[in-house]
């Protein structure tokens, strides 16, 4: 079995011990397994996002009132991987979904839930290999079963 956010610790040996491999170092491990700090660091540089709270319980959604003007929203788990614990129900419209939603991560997931700005669009990632765009790929979400499912369309520059 795998232990919870020890992804970093392969990279790390890897990079110590002069072992060739592809992927990201250890330290930007550690920094994208965490979703707000993520988006505080590309804040940091300029780089908007969308506007979010980190909320450690439902009880505390006073920290979230800069986004209720926004709705929808939409409620993650801070620290969990790719889409996981993303559902059709984690898109919240009104304070009922929101306290329901970050009652059910923090419940679920052990950790403070996400809450950002909803925006509903296709993504689009920009790939380098030595600071040279090799491909762009788009990104269609959509729900089946409850679950996020993302499907990937890419092509080479």
């Amino acid at each position: 079995g795998s232990t919870p956010f020890s992804e970093h610790r392969v990279a790390k040996v890897l990079a110590d011990t002069g072992i060739p491999f592809t992927g990201a170092s250890a330290g930007n491990i550690l920094l994208t397994t965490n979703k707000a700090a993520t988006k505080q660091y590309l804040l940091t540089y300029g780089i908007p996002t969308p506007h979010f709270a980190v909320v450690e319980n439902p009880n505390m959604l006073d920290i979230t009132y800069h986004l209720r003007s926004s709705f929808p929203l939409i409620v993650k788990p801070v620290s969990e991987d790719a889409s996981e614990g993303i559902s059709q129900r984690s898109i919240v419209v009104d304070e009922s979904s929101l306290r329901r939603q970050v009652a059910t991560v923090v419940k679920t997931f052990r950790e403070p839930a996400m809450v950002e700005q909803f925006i509903n669009s296709d993504n689009k990632f920009l790939s380098l290999i030595c600071r040279q765009f090799v491909s762009i790929d788009h990104c269609n979400n959509f729900f089946e079963n409850d679950e996020m499912v993302v499907k990937f369309f890419g092509h080479s520059v």
